[in-house]
């Protein structure tokens, strides 16, 4: 049979694979959005999207002219500006410019972003591999190599524990800006290492490895704390290397020093955060508690299995990466080590999440170096025998995907909206009144202006209007020392506990001017009874109220 001369392309796969991922990824939104309930508004995330709509009150700061972030949970939280997720702020900037609603700006901006990191990937697996299949194989298991069920063995199962940015699908499509670009500038960063570490005197190589380790760090520090975890590990490895040739030393002399400078350029970022998180935020015990929110822990066989067969394929490819001495594939081979180190050891000293290793690009790393396995495999079962050794990189090949499969459906299951969420947590898909009441407030008030409301809409208020609010779910989530006196005082001013001049003085105090009023979710009364407050909307279960100075 006659194949078409453009199948024989690597382009041709490369698009191939690329279109595939994207359909996956992007075909049950488009189906979520086909069967929206008519009393519902459905915006394009996933399930439980409290991150997003956190990182959509980022835009909206950027698009009212703000240089820096802050934080708008509540106005009753510190909320000095810091140069934290800086990617969002610059976003809305860019969406005040050209005068983009801010939540498509944020589905471009990840778009953007997306598609740059998968055209690096091309480029960094062209560099690596020469042969067509050896690319096209490294390709297919970054996009598509994932965990194994072990559903079977332990009652782990790492797509009903991970986040919605870490699964197969979404991982390089649907995660957040602030990772892709994190993941994005950490792999790009480590192939211009590479190329210093090769050739020490190419100046511009450095400055383009250290902005990006910069970026990187910026945007996702444990991407960057990986990467000094592994210099050790790399040098380990350089050593095994290079045997007992009589330059050794000099060689990783001269190597070192790079590291170091290398090294002191990235950790700024990491620095800053960590002041922001224990100075600035330290009311929100962002890493005492925040971190701990949804706890995640694997043992050491659900992590095997959660990292999959290609972290076993890079192990057994490790000997012939040391054999081979390219720097790349060894700085690469030496998150084999760092990245369950990260896992079990940095993630407590470090006190954070456990999960935040596997939002790292791990997964690349590891779909790279498991061709290096597949190839060693390949040689010492089939020999010199080609088309046997290629049968069996194809078979290898396919066992991974195969292996996958599981978290395939998963992803997909996760991906679809069940419109069954209880009427508190339906952040993807809101009640239409309530969204026509936020856009309300967003065309009628100024930033400045700060709305009372309940937790839920306080949420949606910060994300689609900016206003600041006096609560939000992430005002519960965060659970400050004074949370259980603002929530005593919400349950009295909607439930009408509070007599008239009450209401005014703590509206006075918090320096409320407008106050969002949901029948449904807040006391189930037809409305209000405080006469300082003058009716400007009305539209189903939903009152806004202007408070009378």
């Amino acid at each position: 049979m006659h194949l078409p001369s453009f199948v024989r392309k690597e382009w041709f796969w490369f698009l191939s694979i690329t279109l595939l991922l994207y359909g996956l990824s992007y075909g049950p939104i488009i189906h979520n959005f086909m069967v929206t309930p008519e009393n519902r508004v459905y915006w394009g995330a996933e399930e439980y999207p409290l991150d997003l709509l956190g990182n959509l009150s980022l835009i909206r700061q950027g698009y009212y002219g703000h240089i820096m972030s802050f934080v708008n949970y509540s106005t009753r939280l510190p909320n000095q500006p810091t140069f934290t997720k800086m990617e969002y702020v610059l976003a809305g900037g860019v969406a005040r410019l050209f005068h983009v609603d801010t939540t498509i700006m944020f589905f471009l901006t990840r778009l953007a972003i997306s598609l740059l990191y998968v055209a690096v990937l091309i480029g960094i697996v062209r560099a690596l591999f020469t042969k067509i299949y050896e690319r096209v194989g490294a390709y297919t298991l970054i996009l598509f190599g994932s965990y194994v069920s072990s559903r079977w063995l332990t009652k782990e199962v790492f797509a009903d524990m991970a986040p919605f940015d870490s699964l197969v699908f979404n991982r390089l499509t649907q995660a957040m800006p602030h990772y892709l670009l994190g993941g994005l500038a950490t792999v790009a960063s480590l192939y211009f290492l590479a190329r210093v570490l090769d050739r020490p005197r190419t100046y511009k190589s450095f400055i383009a490895a250290s902005l990006l380790g910069f970026v990187a760090s910026n945007s996702y520090a444990p991407n960057m704390v990986l990467i000094l975890s592994s210099f050790p590990v790399y040098m380990l490895f350089v050593l095994l290397s290079r045997g007992k040739q009589k330059d050794t030393i000099a060689y990783l002399g001269s190597r070192i020093g790079i590291l170091i400078a290398y090294a002191g350029i990235i950790c700024i970022p990491i620095f800053y955060a960590r002041y922001v998180q224990a100075i600035v935020w330290n009311t929100m015990r962002t890493t005492t508690h925040v971190e701990q929110l949804n706890p995640f822990r694997l043992s050491v066989v659900g992590y095997l299995f959660a990292v999959g067969l290609p972290y076993i394929l890079s192990i057994i490819g490790l000997p012939s990466i040391i054999r081979s001495k390219k720097t790349l594939p060894l700085l690469f081979s030496s998150w084999i080590v760092v990245h369950p180190l990260g896992e079990y050891i940095l993630s407590p000293l470090l006190q954070i999440n456990y999960v935040r290793y596997f939002l790292t690009p791990y997964f690349v790393v590891f779909g790279i170096l498991a061709i290096y396995g597949i190839k060693q495999l390949s040689v010492s079962l089939a020999g010199s025998r080609r088309r046997l050794s290629l049968a069996f990189f194809w078979m290898s090949l396919i066992l991974v995907l195969v292996s996958g499969a599981m978290s395939y459906q998963a992803n997909l299951r996760r991906s679809t909206m069940c419109f069954c969420m209880s009427p508190i947590f339906d952040y993807a898909y809101p009640r239409r009144d309530i969204m026509n009441g936020v856009t309300w407030i967003r065309n009628h008030t100024k930033e400045q202006d700060i709305v009372l409301s309940g937790l839920y809409p306080g949420t949606l208020i910060s994300a689609f209007s900016g206003n600041h609010v006096f609560a939000s779910w992430w005002y519960r989530l965060v659970e400050p020392p004074d949370f259980a006196q603002s929530s005593l005082l919400l349950t009295q001013f909607y439930t009408g506990q509070m007599d008239e001049q009450a209401a005014v003085d703590f509206l006075r105090q918090e320096k409320i001017s407008y106050v969002f009023f949901d029948a449904i979710t807040d006391n189930n009364a037809k409305s209000l009874p405080y006469t300082g407050l003058a009716p400007v909307y009305e539209k189903g279960n939903v009152h806004i109220y202007r408070v009378i100075q």
